[in-house]
């Protein structure tokens, strides 16, 4: 019944978006999902393989295009613009996805959650870090500054993302590049 592990995945997916992860019990989800609490064990094994369910195939996606739109071929400013575009786009694409994903990785660092997510998050980093060491030699003001770039650029990013999700901005291609200029203008500064 493949019917019931989609339902599960979808009313896990938009309670833990909406409530958080820890606010929601396995016995709420079974009730939304109109299942009982075996069927949510056979399919998952627990609440927190059912979170992994929800979490990995979409990681999995986002980070295929995070590596395809990071490819340095010696544009800087292309390169930040399409890491912009693809990360945005993802967020707009898959709104809960992205809300719990923030919510879990900034989850206070003792809680079980933070060390779920912890290598997932890492991913992203190392993705964005290997533009700017790729982009370093060409760019000499970069160098040794990677890691405080690529901290620099996620929160633009997932402050950007959530401002597009709560309608304070519209997705656009003058938008992505507003976001570029305002990114790079700080690497200039540098």
């Amino acid at each position: 019944m493949m019917e019931n592990k989609d339902n599960l995945l979808k009313t896990a997916l938009d309670l833990f978006a909406h409530r958080g992860y820890e606010a929601v019990g396995v016995a709420e989800i079974v009730c939304q999902a109109g299942v009982t609490k075996p069927t949510l064990y056979h399919y998952f094994g627990s609440k927190e393989g059912l979170l992994m369910a929800i979490i990995e195939p979409r990681f999995f996606d986002f980070e295929r295009e995070l590596k395809k739109a990071t490819q340095y071929d010696g544009d800087l400013v292309r390169s930040i613009e399409q890491l912009i575009q693809t990360y945005l786009t993802f967020v707009l694409q898959n709104e809960l996805y992205f809300r719990l994903y923030l919510a879990l990785i900034f989850s206070p660092k003792a809680n079980r959650t933070f060390e779920l997510m912890a290598p997932f998050a890492q991913k992203v980093k190392d993705i964005l870090l290997n533009l700017f060491i790729c982009a370093g030699s060409g760019h000499g003001n970069i160098k040794g500054h990677e890691l405080f770039l690529v901290n620099a650029l996620l929160g633009l990013l997932n402050h950007y993302g959530l401002s597009l999700l709560n309608s304070e901005f519209q997705m656009s291609g003058s938008f992505v590049v507003s976001v570029g200029k305002q990114y790079m203008n700080g690497i200039y500064a540098l």
